[in-house]
Formats: structure tokens, C-alpha cells, sequence
């Protein structure tokens, strides 16, 4: 099955265009849609069993009047309000939320049915996996991966931001209001469920003001913790067959254990951040080295796709990077140090647009992708 067929119906004729027109902009490679506002011609078509669908996304009055009698098709009810319990199978929604929130809680729903599986990924979209990576705390990781996010959605690209740190800082940057989180993905992904790329669209979350997809942060580190390679690389693999990012930038802890191997395996690209000081500069050195060492193991060429950001660089100061062209293949990128990055917006911090480092990763984006 390649699209979900949709039926909405609601008496309010703005309203049903509005999503309608919301869904089909940006799930057209998802759903296709039949509408209705008027009670009569849905009873139509509820009435002719050749029509087919899988949703029936409705208003409380129109299902009560309607002569729907129900058979494999996911009833949702589209709540204004509390609704008296019209029936214990159908689950409501509140019509008044946001399409992404609305459209989340449909995929949530259908996820859960246990009738095979419902999603075959369709079309023809590559998505892009960049890893941000770096062997050191305190470079600049998360500030290149959540600005390559917010620039590659500036753009117009579809982008999922992953954040696979210890203690993940998304809540800083998105909005992280959903009820359900990194650790739900966790709970799917180890109890091997059914339609699992759908119970992932639906547990993500997307940001009100730059469009980018995450997943709220876990309930505890202790679940990702549980997690093997294997799931790591699955969770990768699952969000590409969703079809729907052109990029996915994850944003990774300092450790280089089997976890974080697999993600930098299924990477199309790896950022490698750094910084000018000897420290940064020496452990940048052993990591090369650890990475032919893997990529001889593993059978991945590691090294092939990594690229050097050299962080926070400041001209005047002199630094020994100058011993990374034993490894002529990488190119390094430099992204000047500057007094301030991001500026507070709407209760998150957001890129400043004016500033070098904006202008840098802009380029280097630009270059690699």
C-alpha cells in the first residue's frame, strides 16, 4: 500500500479545505484524500461499499448522523471539545491543533493496528545522513548540528534533527511539548512492532518555527543505554524509509563504542569537529587513526566521508593542525570563533542570522551537501 486513503469530514468548509490543503502540500506522497462537508453526499458515500479507505477522520455530529457502519477502517473523531462516548473502538483528537500535531496523531493511531503492515515506503527521495562528531567535549558539536539543521530547513529541505548525546540539549533549541519521546521510539524498536517507520513518524515531533523533526529527549539515558548497535542503525534506516527527509543530521556523543560505529557506518557524511587547541588537535589524530583502523574491520570507508570543521577558529592564534596533512584526503573547514551564535526567540535560541559562524556553515553546507 503506498498511500493511506483519508476521508475528512467536518461541516465547517474552511476548516476541511485548510487541512485538506495542509496535508496534501506535505503528505501528498502519503495520503490521498476525499473530503466532505455536506452530511448527504457523505452518506453516499459511506453507503457505496466500492469506496475504499483506511481513515475516517471525522467531526462527532457527522458521525452520528452518518450511517457508517464500520468495518477495517481507523475511526478518529475530530474533537472541538470533551465528547460523550459515542463508541468505546474510536479514539478523538483535537481538531484545533497544528497539522503537523493533527497529522502525527493520525499515523500514531493507524500504527497501532494489527492488521499487517500498513506503510510501504513509496517515491523516490534520497535522504542524506550527516553524523556531527567529535572525540572532544565542549567544540561547538551541537551548535553545527542544530545550525546545519535550522540552514538545510531554511532552504526548503525536509530535515530530521537526531540527537544521540547523553544528555541531549534539544528542549534548548525545539519545542519539545509531545507527550511521547525518544524513549517511546526505544520501547517499538526492541519489541519489534509492526508498521514501525509509522510509529516513528508518529512519535516525532516537529518545531513550530523551523519546521525540523526531532524526537523529544528520553524519559531516562538508562533506555538508550539499553539500545545495541543494532537499533541504532534500524532507528536510521526506519526514518530514511519514511521517505520524507531529504536530511538527517545527528548529533552524537564523544564516545566511539560499537553504538556510535554503527551510526557513523550508515552516515553518508561525517562532520568531524574541532578545535585549535593542542588537546582537541591531539585526539583528532588518534580518532583518524582508530577510523582505518575500523574501516579495515568493518569493510566501511570511514575516512571517505569525513570532512574537518575546525571550530571556533581564530586566526591569530597558532595550533598544530598543520599534522592532519598526513591525511591529504580530508578537507578541513574553518568556522570563526564569534561572540554569539544563536539569540533567543520564542523561548529557544535561533541561529543569528547575521553572524560569521551563520555565513561559515551556510558555505560548508553548501560545499559538502
Amino acid at each position: 500500500m503506498s498511500k493511506l486513503h483519508l476521508v475528512i469530514a467536518d461541516k465547517e468548509v474552511f476548516y476541511v479545505e485548510a487541512l485538506t490543503n495542509y496535508i496534501l502540500n506535505n503528505y501528498s506522497s502519503r495520503f490521498q484524500i476525499s473530503s466532505f462537508t455536506d452530511e448527504e453526499h457523505l452518506c453516499s458515500f459511506l453507503e457505496n461499499s466500492d469506496n475504499q479507505f483506511d481513515i475516517l477522520l471525522i467531526s462527532p455530529e457527522l458521525f452520528k448522523a452518518s450511517i457508517y457502519k464500520g468495518k477495517n477502517e481507523k475511526v478518529i473523531l475530530l474533537s472541538a471539545g470533551e465528547i460523550n462516548n459515542i463508541t468505546s473502538n474510536n479514539i478523538s483528537i483535537n481538531k484545533y491543533q497544528s497539522g503537523e500535531k493533527i497529522v502525527s496523531n493520525i499515523i500514531g493511531a493507524l500504527s497501532d493496528e494489527d492488521i499487517g503492515e500498513l506503510y510501504i515506503s513509496s517515491g523516490s527521495k534520497k535522504t542524506r545522513v550527516t553524523a556531527v562528531y567529535s572525540p572532544s567535549g565542549g567544540v561547538g558539536k551541537t551548535s553545527i548540528s542544530v545550525g546545519s539543521s535550522l540552514l538545510s530547513s531554511e532552504k526548503g529541505n525536509r530535515v530530521f534533527y537526531l540527537n544521540m548525546e547523553t544528555y541531549p540539549s534539544t528542549p534548548i533549541f525545539f519545542d519539545c511539548e509531545s507527550n511521547r519521546n525518544f524513549s517511546d521510539v526505544i520501547f517499538h524498536v526492541k519489541n519489534n512492532s509492526r508498521n514501525l517507520a509509522l510509529k516513528i513518524e508518529g512519535i516525532r515531533s516537529v518545531d513550530s518555527q523551523s519546521k525540523v523533526h526531532f524526537f523529544s529527549p528520553p524519559e531516562s539515558i538508562i533506555d538508550v543505554n539499553e539500545c545495541s548497535n543494532e537499533d541504532f542503525s534500524l532507528i536510521i534506516r526506519q526514518l530514511k524509509m519514511t521517505n520524507q527527509y531529504d536530511n538527517i543530521f545527528i548529533d552524537m556523543s564523544t564516545d566511539l563504542d560499537e553504538k556510535t560505529i554503527a551510526l557513523l557506518s550508515e552516515a553518508d557524511d561525517i562532520l568531524l569537529i574541532m578545535t585549535q587547541d593542542e588537546m582537541a588537535v591531539s585526539k583528532i589524530e588518534r580518532l583518524l587513526k582508530d577510523f582505518e583502523i575500523i574501516s579495515k574491520r568493518n569493510e566501511v570507508r570511514l575516512l571517505d566521508k569525513t570532512n574537518i570543521v575546525l571550530n571556533k577558529f581564530n586566526p591569530i592564534i597558532s595550533s598544530k593542525v598543520e599534522y592532519l596533512n598526513n591525511y591529504e584526503e580530508l578537507t578541513i573547514f574553518k568556522v570563526p570563533k564569534v561572540p554569539r551564535i544563536f539569540v533567543s526567540s520564542d523561548n529557544h535560541y535561533r541561529l543569528d542570522a547575521n553572524s560569521e559562524f551563520t555565513q561559515a556553515l551556510r558555505e560548508l553546507l553548501t560545499t559538502i551537501l
